[in-house]
């Protein structure tokens, strides 16, 4: 038995672009060359400039030194794929007994000349900064800076105010925010 077709109402052909019809003609209309470049500028001024972790407002008013024991304890038992303990629950473990932190961590405003000067001076130092271009300070300085992304260090460490530095004093770290005269 054939199955008849039934009109029920008036049907009219589709007028709309169809999606992929409409993507493909956009893109024709795209100057890729153009794109690229204007991407490429902006990933070039994103990391030449790194958004400030801090202002310069935050300039060391007053010296401040803390320490800082990264000493951890398990809460729970590490195991390997088999299931094995590796590590039992409640081991202690610094890592500072077994690995030397060989350089002091100096944290500094990099739109602060004063700053820049003083780190410029420290000693197997690393130089960090919270706000600032470091690719620009390594151009002029012919030295490396680091950048402290998201403010990571900073929070973990507590600092607050800058300049300031960590620095390895036996099993703990020692936090000291300094004001420059």
């Amino acid at each position: 038995m054939i199955a008849a077709a039934v009109t029920l109402g008036t049907t009219f052909p589709i007028a709309e672009t169809s999606l992929t019809d409409f993507m493909m003609e956009r893109m024709k209309q795209v100057d890729l060359k153009k794109a690229e470049e204007e991407v490429k500028a902006r990933v070039i001024h994103t990391v030449r400039n790194p958004k400030p972790i801090f202002t310069d407002t935050a300039v060391c008013k007053e010296n401040r030194v803390w320490h800082i024991d990264p000493t951890v304890t398990l809460d729970k038992d590490v195991v390997d794929h088999t299931g094995k303990v590796l590590v039992k629950k409640g081991t202690t473990y610094n890592p500072l007994e077994h690995r030397i932190l060989s350089t002091k961590l100096v944290f500094i405003l990099g739109t602060n000349r004063k700053q820049v000067q003083w780190a410029l001076t420290q000693t197997k130092a690393k130089i960090v900064l919270v706000s600032g271009s470091p690719l620009d300070l390594e151009e002029q300085r012919h030295t490396a800076f680091y950048f402290d992304q998201g403010g990571i260090l900073c929070s973990k460490l507590g600092i607050t105010a800058f300049p300031a530095f960590a620095v390895q004093d036996k099993s703990i770290l020692r936090c000291e925010e300094v004001t420059l005269s």
